[in-house]
């Protein structure tokens, strides 16, 4: 574990940011009841790439940090740079402002945990040391490479609270399948509540 004291925000302040977001959006969107399959794929449509980025960042190759530094491979335990300048995300508050916008209260938690506090076992791969939002260099991300078509998507399922959605997709081996997505409404706003990216 890395020496310096890591500073996150706590679950009470965490839940904030992902709550607010949610009641100001109840009175921009009206999607109070169900909707239409058009309406799920299209809405599928806007979240899908917000999702892919964010879980690139926690579970894939991650946010790039600044130059100069090179993770030693015989050193245990998390390195962290600095993320570099321009990244998706510059702050933890800045991850967990889209991930309130993206997924439901119960989703964001599970990705928030993993990428900010860890899993108890392994260090999270984001944390802010001495006010500086860094990344840790030393971490494998899965290659999540996928193409998924939602020009043929279908909804399997939909009721006034949640909606099921498959598509087919493309594995970057070549090889094919199809990928199931489910949305919940959340006081009115219809937000992810599963996973989108696709590993074979």
């Amino acid at each position: 574990m890395n020496e310096r004291k890591i500073k996150s925000p706590s679950l009470k302040a965490l839940k904030l940011v992902i709550l607010c977001p949610l009641a100001l959006l109840c009175l921009l969107l009206c999607g109070c009841g169900s909707l239409s399959d058009e309406e799920a794929i299209a809405r599928l449509g806007e979240l899908l790439p917000r999702s892919l980025a964010i879980e690139e960042a926690v579970w894939g190759g991650g946010l790039p940090f600044e130059g100069g530094f090179t993770p030693d491979p015989h050193k245990e335990g998390a390195q962290y740079a600095p993320v570099a300048s321009g990244a998706a995300f510059d702050s933890e508050m800045a991850l967990i402002a889209e991930l309130a916008q993206v997924y439901t209260v119960e989703r964001a938690e599970e990705i928030m945990w993993l990428a900010l506090t860890g899993d108890g076992e392994h260090d999270p791969r984001y944390a802010t040391l001495d006010g500086v939002f860094c990344v840790d260099a030393a971490y494998e991300g899965a290659s999540l490479g996928s193409d998924i078509d939602l020009t043929q998507a279908v909804v399997t399922h939909s009721n006034p609270y949640a909606v099921k959605i498959e598509a087919p997709v493309r594995y970057a081996d070549g090889t094919s399948g199809i990928k199931s997505f489910t949305l919940a409404n959340t006081d009115g706003v219809w937000l992810l509540d599963s996973p989108t990216y696709v590993r074979k």
